[in-house]
């Protein structure tokens, strides 16, 4: 949650820099914070999942940003509705995947040798990569309203 804090609160002030730069940097942030996390040490997890919170906010804030320039007002108000509820769809995806950890009555030895939870933190990668290839190959430019601005 700190993490998502910092990035929320810098994603108003560094938006200015281009929404299309933002989505790029907070991928790259999520995908370094998401393999130190995979690091087997208490400091590297905790300090991967705060690059990861910095980068789950500087990702909503210019993805809503971005959201908001590229579809026509319109459409707006029906689709703005989507981004949101696929975000807590993902936290709620997120929460049914803890069903393949080992269960609480685990023996110590089945919890240490369980790498399971290297799945659960090791999943965002995959989401990074795919957002940064759109950005990359399909939304090539930054919107036309920001380039007004």
């Amino acid at each position: 949650m700190v993490g998502f804090m910092i990035g929320c609160l810098s994603g108003g002030t560094v938006v200015k820099w281009g929404r299309r730069l933002i989505l790029l940097v907070g991928c790259g942030i999520g995908a370094v914070g998401c393999n130190i996390t995979l690091v087997e040490n208490l400091y590297c997890l905790l300090g991967g999942r705060i690059l990861f919170g910095i980068s789950t906010g500087l990702l909503m804030v210019a993805g809503l940003r971005q959201l908001e320039e590229y579809i026509p007002p319109h459409l707006f108000s029906t689709l703005q509705p989507v981004f949101m509820v696929a975000g807590t769809g993902g936290g709620f995806i997120a929460l049914l995947l803890g069903g393949i950890l080992p269960p609480d009555s685990s023996t110590p030895q089945e919890l240490r040798d369980s790498k399971m939870w290297m799945i659960l933190y090791g999943c965002p990668i995959v989401f990074h990569a795919v957002i940064s290839l759109v950005l990359l190959t399909c939304v090539r430019t930054e919107t036309p309203k920001f380039y007004l601005m």
